[in-house]
């Protein structure tokens, strides 16, 4: 194969970009967690280590409701079901509306176990416990798109 069709191979050219941007985001996520780990003392940088794990794992359901939701409407605009699209999303919107209630609920029980066996901020766990909420709302908007 020459040149011409390998830049011709769509698979090829996004597998490409993929790896070059996830590449610049380790970079960019590696310099950030130096720069905190410089300016942050031991105890700021461990809760702020905390709080971050603990969004990155609420974003692997986050990403399995998206891909459910982007497949369901990719399905229903192909027969052009448009007012069914509407009811998914609202259908949708509430059931994960209420699981993330249950889970920030969860959470803030949990905050105060947090707060006194790790000696964190209790602001910031409330900070987090909201970014868990919209970390899973947000998916079924970003799926519908």
């Amino acid at each position: 194969m020459n040149l011409k069709n390998y830049l011709k191979n769509e698979v090829l050219i996004a597998s490409v970009i993929l790896i070059v941007l996830s590449n610049l985001g380790g970079l960019i996520n590696l310099a950030f967690q130096f720069i905190m780990a410089r300016l942050l003392s031991s105890d700021d940088f461990g809760a702020l280590a905390f709080l971050t794990n603990l969004i990155f794992l609420f974003g692997v359901p986050a990403l399995a409701i998206q891909t459910a939701i982007s497949k369901k409407t990719l399905i229903l605009n192909s027969k052009s079901e448009y007012g069914k699209i509407k009811g998914l999303f609202f259908y949708s919107l509430k059931k994960v509306f209420l699981f993330s209630i249950g889970i920030t609920a969860l959470f803030i029980s949990l905050a105060g176990i947090f707060y006194r066996q790790l000696g964190m901020r209790l602001d910031l766990l409330i900070l987090a416990s909201l970014l868990i909420f919209l970390s899973l709302i947000y998916p079924v908007v970003i799926g519908l798109m």
